[in-house]
């Protein structure tokens, strides 16, 4: 017989943020997933959830959440849990060009040169020719899809080399933008921090560096390889929303919830659905590069 464990994700010592989790090798279900409303420290921020990357890691194991009551400190998190799974399934795409739904994998038929490439001169050098190696993929992408990239992602090690470069440094200095307002900083759970914009050759876009993590087991690991980098043209891309295998569920929606009871014991009943699936229509729109 499994020994069952349980693990406290949120809710304890605290109003808000209540996830249990009880799990054995096998199987598990969730008590709760709810909120936490900010105090007046956190301005900006809507809320906060609790972190869901181990359930996130072994999400085939969940197949049950039990809500004890309707109140937003223990269901307030819910579709937190969808768009989770969203984001993971965004990181596989763009790194390995398919998406395992846990039913089949979808193959997007990615060509093999627009993943792991690798530059000639790491970026942690000094000598790094950056910019370069910018227009070279921005040049590669608009050559086979027919569009530019706009969007520039930097795994979670990358962006300190970056901002060090003396290309880049130049580059800011000869758009008279200060160096430390693009620094790395963010605020709250928020992985992503937007570290400016600049126009090359080819690109002309924003750049962010993302540290997403997950719970593999005890282990905290990063979505995106923390010494990759994603360079991109949002033209290809769709996030789509199948159809919710319901009688009840009559009209397109990207989360349906329903509600019934049962007597006898007497209990109610909540169901929430979505079928999101990250689509390139265009497999050539992006370049992951392994740059350290």
């Amino acid at each position: 017989m499994s020994k069952i464990k349980i693990g406290f994700f949120g809710g304890v010592d605290e109003f808000g943020e209540n996830l249990t989790c009880y799990y054995d090798k096998k199987d598990g279900f969730l008590v709760d997933y709810g909120a936490m409303f900010p105090d007046f420290y956190h301005h900006g921020v809507t809320y906060f959830y609790p972190d869901y990357s181990f359930i996130l890691n072994n999400y085939e194991k969940f197949k049950v959440l039990i809500v004890t009551h309707g109140h937003e400190d223990h269901i307030g998190g819910i579709v937190n849990i969808i768009n989770r799974r969203i984001e993971q399934m965004c990181c596989s795409l763009l790194q390995s060009g398919y998406i395992d739904t846990g039913f089949e994998i979808i193959d997007f038929g990615v060509p093999s040169d627009h993943l792991g490439i690798v530059p000639s001169t790491l970026w942690s050098d000094s000598s790094a020719d950056i910019i370069n190696d910018l227009e070279t993929w921005s040049n590669k992408i608009s050559s086979d899809s027919g569009w530019s990239p706009t969007l520039l992602v930097l795994g979670a090690n990358v962006g300190a080399h970056f901002l060090k470069n003396e290309q880049i440094i130049k580059l800011y200095d000869s758009r008279r933008i200060d160096l430390g307002s693009v620094a790395i900083s963010k605020t709250g759970d928020d992985p992503f921090s937007y570290l400016g914009r600049i126009s090359i050759p080819n690109f002309q876009g924003d750049i962010y560096s993302y540290s997403g993590l997950y719970d593999d087991n005890g282990t905290m690991k990063y979505l995106l390889d923390p010494d990759s980098i994603i360079l991109i043209a949002l033209h290809g891309f769709n996030l789509l929303f199948g159809a919710i295998h319901d009688l009840d569920a009559s009209y397109d929606v990207k989360y349906f919830s329903k509600s019934w009871t049962e007597n006898d014991p007497s209990v109610r009943w909540i169901l929430v659905k979505s079928a999101p699936l990250p689509v390139s229509h265009i497999p050539y729109t992006w370049v992951c590069a392994k740059v350290l």
